[in-house]
């Protein structure tokens, strides 16, 4: 109220506008910027190399999409500021255009009670109906009074893995997703819960996490390893979005201590390597549930998966040098993956405006080739 009532005093009084334009004009233009409106979705920094607009777009055509937690469409505001839509799946004509208002990495709850915020209506799309978000519990809590600890079949290699469907029962879930103050009943034993006690519980959790997305200290890794110790499949569902965000954290810390060299004592490169490479195929798999297709969050994993493979047959060559025949075939087809993540990797994220994070990203798997070939040159078969 007071940023509009500034707005409107700002037009009609510092402008001199006050014949032109009424305060309930203002108030109206006001409205449709804070409503459809769209930043650049840039990241603040200070690296010349990299893009940062602080702005917000306008578009008739483009606001028009409808929201869905879990969109079809990729929303890109282009250097010379058009806006792109990008199919994310195959859409049916007679098909909604849907895109995301609000953060598709969030629960039901954060994502319900931000579009109630900052929009003013309560999404009920698919997703935020279901209880179990698409079946990937991303908001289930475990239910202490089943003593269940969640075990997925974690030590998968491929994105095409499935959970283990024990694991689905023994969580407390919203009885109506779309009534924040509904109970939370366990899906396998009389349990209910109030929301709030759930809401209490989320934030416990959010507040440990954010205190450690934003060290930047040595020891921040370990720090939100012990996080999940401590919550995940204990308290919270294994993919439950909070244990997903500190799983991508994790394993963008790992990227950056192998390609540093930065590796503690006792602690093998090849572990490091192999664990982000685990991370990277579970949040493949979660989040193709609820956000299917070429999603630049995809591209960003591909990213991070294809140089964890990477880092990970060189530490092999570096550590195993001699020559075994099954060691030597299991690289190659390592090297062969690493080839193929990067074509699809490079692919979803070439549309990004250039010095955007996604773009230098597909950039590098792109000009990558000759370090593949080397790599493939002192393997013999």
């Amino acid at each position: 109220v007071l940023q509009t009532a500034s707005a409107i005093h700002f037009v009609r009084n510092n402008c001199e506008l006050d014949e032109e334009f009424s305060p309930d004009t203002i108030q109206m233009v006001i409205g449709v910027i804070q409503i459809n409106a769209m930043g650049s979705e840039d990241m603040p920094t200070l690296n010349p190399l990299k893009l940062f607009r602080s702005a917000s777009y306008l578009y008739f055509n483009g606001s028009m999409a409808t929201h869905s937690c879990s969109p079809n469409i990729l929303r890109i505001v282009q250097l010379d500021s058009t806006l792109h839509f990008k199919a994310l799946v195959p859409i049916k004509r007679g098909e909604h255009i849907r895109t995301a208002y609000s953060d598709v990495l969030q629960g039901t709850m954060d994502r319900r009670e931000y579009m109630e915020r900052n929009y003013y209506f309560a999404c009920a799309c698919t997703r935020c109906a279901d209880p179990t978000e698409l079946g990937t519990h991303f908001s289930s809590v475990t239910c202490q009074n089943c003593q269940h600890i969640f075990e997925s079949n974690s030590d998968s290699d491929s994105e095409d893995s499935e959970p283990d469907r024990h694991t689905d029962s023994g969580f407390l879930l919203p009885v109506d997703p779309l009534n924040a103050q509904s109970e939370w009943k366990c899906n396998a034993c009389s349990v209910v819960k109030p929301a709030a006690d759930i809401r209490a519980l989320v934030q416990q959790v959010k507040a440990e996490i954010n205190a450690v997305l934003y060290d930047n200290t040595v020891g921040a890794m370990e720090q939100a390893e012990g996080v999940l110790r401590k919550w995940q499949g204990v308290f919270l569902h294994e993919h439950h979005s909070l244990m997903v965000a500190a799983e991508y954290d994790i394993l963008q810390r790992i990227d950056y201590v192998l390609k540093a060299g930065d590796v503690e004592p006792g602690l093998p490169s090849v572990a490091l390597a192999e664990k982000q490479v685990k991370l990277c195929w579970r949040s493949l798999l979660i989040t193709a549930r609820i956000w299917p297709g070429d999603s630049h969050h995809r591209g960003r994993l591909l990213f991070f998966l294809q140089s964890g493979l990477t880092n990970f047959v060189k530490h092999k060559m570096r550590t195993q040098l001699a020559v075994i025949m099954f060691l030597c075939t299991e690289l190659k087809n390592v090297i062969d993956m690493v080839a193929e993540k990067r074509r699809e990797g490079s692919a979803i994220l070439r549309d990004s405006p250039p010095g955007r994070d996604e773009y230098l990203m597909g950039k590098l798997m792109e000009e990558d080739d000759d370090e593949l070939e080397a790599l493939r040159r002192n393997i013999i078969i």
